[in-house]
């Protein structure tokens, strides 16, 4: 997977977790790669708070949130599913959304 993302040339729209891991993957092992790619972004659903809120997981953002907790975020959206994630302490796996498939 890592050789398909960095050949990529064209969008790439990255599905992961909504917990501070999946944010921490995205900007440190997606981004990186994508060298060939010019535009490239996390699918975060409109609703992402009120996911968070009813179907997060407290102890998701336990175990992370010290390994986890210095993230370096320049980019907006991710920023704003961050500090959802650290205001809710609350984190989603994406196996969550599944339901509302």
């Amino acid at each position: 997977m890592r050789e398909w993302i960095r050949n990529l040339e064209n969008e790439y729209i990255h599905f992961g977790d909504y917990d501070l891991a999946g944010i921490h993957i995205y900007l440190n092992e997606i981004v990186p790669r994508l060298k060939k790619s010019k535009k490239y972004s996390m699918f975060i659903p409109e609703n992402i708070e009120y996911l968070i809120e009813e179907y997060g997981n407290l102890e998701i953002f336990r175990d992370q949130n010290g390994k986890y907790n210095n993230l370096i975020i320049n980019d907006i959206e991710i920023n704003k599913l961050h500090n959802i994630i650290s205001n809710k302490k609350k984190g989603l796996e994406q196996e969550g959304l599944y339901k509302f498939v």
